[in-house]
């Protein structure tokens, strides 16, 4: 689940980033309507996975245990 939250982040961050260059990925990816919300949405799914898994392996907030 952390791997899956970093993975999140590092897409929607990607995503925010090309829609400053008129390049929007998440309606690329068929999210349609949505995709001006998607990644915010992913963001806020992914901290929360991050903070939530940060204890049980290592990678961004996270240690081994």
């Amino acid at each position: 689940m952390h791997s899956l939250g970093q993975i999140l982040a590092i897409l929607a961050g990607t995503d925010i980033l090309l829609s400053r260059f008129n390049f929007d990925l998440a309606r690329k990816v068929g999210f349609g309507k949505f995709s001006y919300f998607a990644p915010y949405a992913f963001i806020c799914l992914a901290v929360y996975l991050l903070l939530q898994t940060g204890n049980q392996c290592s990678g961004l907030f996270g240690n081994w245990n």
